[in-house]
């Protein structure tokens, strides 16, 4: 079966998701450190992971309450973070139309950026109440987002077993 891409972004966006796949394919468990991180410096209740494949978010590690692990990805807010060049910062979804029907009210949102620049998938933050975060949690947040990317490059060196 031969992959369509829409354009030369997607293209590379999977060439380099190929280039990962040990480190992708790896258990969701190992980012859930990570993700427990980030819920504590929002003071949030939900964090995900999710990498992006032609244009959709495939949810790779998720935690909210009780460590449960049954949140979904924000797909609208997951797809403008993916885009942008700063942050995805949504203080109060209600009234936004990437949010179709979400119980979420609170989104932040930084991308995964491999060391080539592809964007391959996105660590955000939701919460059910409204929320301005700081400039010191995003740029936290940013940083969690680098480590996650990172243990997906050195994840690509162990043998998959």
């Amino acid at each position: 079966m031969r992959l369509e891409f829409k354009n030369e972004h997607e293209n590379f966006q999977y060439v380099t998701l190929l280039a990962y796949k040990n480190g992708i394919d790896a258990a969701g468990e190992i980012f859930i450190d990570l993700l427990e991180f980030a819920r504590e410096i929002f003071a949030a209740p939900y964090a995900s992971l999710s990498i992006m494949f032609r244009g959709q978010p495939r949810l790779k590690a998720s935690i909210g309450p009780n460590g449960s692990t049954d949140t979904a990805p924000a797909r609208g807010f997951s797809l403008s973070t993916l885009t942008s060049d700063a942050p995805t910062v949504i203080e109060d979804t209600i009234g936004d139309d990437r949010c179709d029907n979400c119980a979420m009210r609170f989104y932040a949102g930084v991308p995964l950026v491999a060391p080539n620049t592809a964007r391959l998938g996105v660590l955000s933050v939701l919460d059910v109440v409204p929320r301005r975060p700081s400039p010191t949690q995003m740029m936290a947040l940013a940083r969690i987002a680098d480590r996650a990317m990172n243990r997906i490059v050195l994840l690509n060196f162990v043998p998959a077993p």
